[in-house]
Order: C-alpha cells, then structure tokens, then sequence
C-alpha cells in the first residue's frame, strides 16, 4: 500500500507535498478504513486503495485542473481562445471563429458593425413637421431593431421595432409626433444574435395657432353671410373650428375638422342674431396637437329703424323717436359728423330732450356719443332727423340722405372728445360703412362729412373737429 501511495505522489509531485498528505495512521478508525487495507482519506482512495484526488488527476495518475486541461494535458483557458488554441481572444458577445483557420477568408462571417443614420440628418437637427422618414444604411448580412422615444415625456413611440434585412427606412406618423418636443433614435444591426447600436437625436418644429384676418379685432358685422378666414400654418394637417354665441351661450359651430388646405370657413346669416356677440375659434392640427386662435365680433342689423348692434342703446324716450318723413335705408349714402355744444359730457335723456327748439317734433340726431362712450340712438335709421337745413339747396336733402352722428360736447379747437368717445365714434361708423343694408354708403371718402359741408363752411364750423382727424378714428 505505501508502494501504490508514494507512485501516486510521484506522478502528482504537488508543492509541500508533506503538507497536503499526512502520514499513515496508526489507529484505524471505522469511517476511515476500508475493509481490506490500511488507512485512507476517506473517499479519497479507490477501492484497489489507490490514492485518487478527486477529480484532479488523469487516468495515467498526471495532474489535470479540473477543464483547464486538453486531452493531451496542455494547459487551455476555459471557453476564452479559440478550439485550436491559438491564443486569439474571442470578443464578447461574438460567436467563435472556425477552428480551421485554413478556410478561405471570404468564407468567415464578417462582424457586425452599427448602422450609420441618415435622416435625421445631424444630431440635434430640428425637423418640419410632416411624416418624420427615418432612414440609415444597410449592413451586410443585418436585420434590424429600432427604437424611438419622447425624451420631454419619456415615452417610447416606437419600442423595439424589427425590421428584415435590406429595409432602410421607417415612418414616424404625426400621431406619434408632438410639435417641440425632442426625441431620442436608435438603430442597431443584428448579424447572428450580436446587436450592434447607434442612436441620434432630434427635436420637432413648433406647430402655430392660426392667425385670423377676418373678423378684425372687435370686428362688428351686420347680419348676412359671414366669411371667417386665417392664414395657413406650416405643417398643419388639418384645422378644427369652433363658433359660440356668448350672448346665449349657445354652440353654433361645434369643432368641425377642416381639410389641410382649407383657410376659411361661410357662417350663414340665418346661424348670427343682431345685437349678439359671438366668439370664433380655430386650431391648427398636428397629429393630436392643437394649437388654438380665437377673436370676438358683435352682429349689428336694422330692425324697424333700429340699430341692433352692441353697446348701442335704442332711447324710445327720445324727443319724437318715431316721428317725421321716413326713407329707404338705400337712401342713405353720408354719415354727417355734428358736436352738440353742450358743456355736460354725459347728459341725461330729460337734457338731451331739452336741447331742441319747442317746434321740433324730434330729435337732431340719429345717435350721441356720450363722454363715458355709450351710445344712444334717439331716431330709427329709416326716419330723417332734424340734423341739418338746407340753404345750399342739396338734393336729396342733407336730412333724406343722412346718418346723423354728434358727439356730446363742445369741441372747437383745440378741445377733442374723450378717449372712449373716439373708440365709439370709430365702432359705431365702421359697422355702418361695412353693413351690407346701406348699399350707397360704403367707406368714408366722401360719406363721412361734418355738418360744415352742408352750409359750405361760413359761421357753423361744426362738428369743430378736422375732418381729417375724425376720419383718422374710423
């Protein structure tokens, strides 16, 4: 036994081998001792009792570290060089190369590399918004795996999206768009199960509201057919339009979606009440993005003589408000600009009626503007008033073919009226000018007189003002 014992550790030859081995007991022990032979480690002998480290020595008793041995004991790095143990260290992740290194190079699959991106064009690029085409060039021998993620919202458009070998394209939508925000592109190449990535980055252009031009700011409109119109916007798919009667509250519009190319929209007349006011809103549309405008506009008519318009008031209290020679609106074709000469701005109706001689039977004139800005109507549009004589001689009359307008004040030079009374003044003559029921009075060169016009100047330079300077409040 100690013969087969010391050939054993001949062939091993560890270092300290006097340290690892301890001499042959003594004593037997039950767990320690076969039962034809001396002492052993137990379970470290084989049963001819043969010393037997286990698992480290060879079947001709040589060393062998467990799998860090060839078959003819040359020493060979787990699983990190190559089959013919050439010393070549294998890249992660890459499948190993033949063991043959004989075989024709073009015949050894090449390594993947990650695919180069060509739209977006730069890192950082800011895109126009349509339908974003991204696009890389192709690998040899790849498929592809992209992703596509909102950076301002971290959400991923497009997760992990495959695509087959020789495909170099793929469509972001604007539902999968938002106007300004950035985003994050990655693409990898994939050759075997070896992923190869890159990535790019890219905001999308803002997306504006529409910019109306009809109606004007504080527009007044009289009662007809009514074009609503905007400016188109860069990159809008589409519009969604909106109209509310504030007056009643009532939606008369509701959110209709318009075409790309639509920049206008006809409210019919019978949809709009006189003396209403109404707000117009529109967004322009980029996959689930809006962007809105909107302006407000009153609705002025004529209705028995009155002037359904906001912010006007109808004064049936008025001296003789429905007296005198009545016309046809078509007859009308001057606005005639007075100044009432009175020192209170902001008179009452009692004052207004005790301005008349007591032979008038009515009012002088179809509407004050007070100093505060209200305006009264005293007399109904199609009935003449006692704003002007005749001693020129005019036909039709100063009276048959007149819109009478007075400021309450005197306003010989240098005195203006108040600011709000030049708004209303502006208000009230722009909505008349632009009603499509006074036919032959249509803009201001030359309906819109002062009351010197009708005396050729002389002593009555009423209503004080220049033309030239109530002219420039319309």
């Amino acid at each position: 036994m100690n013969n087969n014992y010391q050939d054993c550790m001949d062939a091993y030859e560890p270092d300290n081998t006097d340290q690892v081995f301890q001499e042959q007991p003594t004593q037997t022990e039950d767990v320690h001792m076969s039962e034809g032979c001396g002492c052993h480690e137990m379970e470290h002998f084989a049963e001819d009792s043969e010393f037997q480290e286990p698992e480290f020595l060879s079947e001709d008793c040589e060393y062998q570290e467990p799998e860090y041995l060839s078959e003819d004991c040359e020493y060979q790095e787990p699983e990190q060089f190559s089959e013919d143990s050439g010393g070549g260290i294998q890249p992660f992740g890459v499948e190993a190369f033949p063991g043959d290194l004989s075989i024709a190079p073009q015949s050894i699959e090449p390594l993947s590399v990650a695919p180069t991106i060509v739209n977006p064009p730069s890192n950082n690029a800011v895109l126009p918004l349509r339908t974003v085409e991204l696009r890389w060039n192709l690998v040899a021998n790849a498929r592809y795996r992209l992703a596509v993620r909102n950076v301002d919202t971290n959400v991923l458009v497009a997760p992990n999206t495959d695509r087959p070998a020789g495909t170099n394209s793929f469509p972001l939508t604007p539902n999968q768009l938002t106007p300004g925000h950035r985003y994050r592109f990655a693409i990898a190449s994939i050759v075997g199960n070896v992923e190869r990535w890159t990535d790019r980055y890219f905001s999308m252009a803002q997306l504006n509201a529409p910019t109306i031009t009809s109606p004007t700011v504080n527009s007044v409109i009289f009662q007809q057919n009514f074009v609503l119109r905007w400016n188109a916007v860069s990159g809008a798919t589409g519009y969604r339009l909106a109209v509310r009667n504030v007056t009643t509250n009532a939606l008369i519009r509701p959110n209709i979606t318009l075409g790309a190319d639509t920049t206008q929209y006809i409210i019919s007349s019978g949809l709009l009440q006189a003396g209403h006011r109404y707000r117009f809103a529109i967004a322009s549309l980029f996959g689930s993005t809006e962007r809105w405008s909107d302006r407000y506009f009153d609705v002025a008519g004529v209705r028995d003589g009155r002037l359904l318009l906001a912010g006007v008031q109808f004064r049936t209290d008025s001296l003789g408000h429905n007296l005198g020679a009545t016309r046809e609106l078509r007859e009308i074709d001057r606005i005639t600009v007075h100044h009432t000469v009175t020192t209170n701005q902001n008179p009452t109706i009692a004052n207004v009626n005790g301005w008349w001689p007591s032979n008038w039977t009515r009012a002088g004139y179809h509407f004050i503007i007070r100093g505060d800005g209200s305006i009264w109507q005293l007399v109904p549009l199609h009935t003449h008033s006692n704003g002007a004589d005749n001693p020129l001689g005019f036909t039709p009359t100063p009276n048959a073919r007149s819109i009478h307008i007075a400021f309450v004040g005197d306003f010989r030079a240098p005195a203006l009226p108040t600011a709000a009374a030049r708004s209303s003044f502006g208000f009230l003559c722009r909505h008349i000018l632009e009603s499509n029921q006074f036919p032959n009075l249509r803009n201001t060169d030359g309906h819109v007189v002062g009351h010197r016009l009708w005396r050729n100047g002389g002593a009555n330079d009423c209503p004080g003002i220049p033309r030239t300077t109530y002219l420039s409040w319309i």
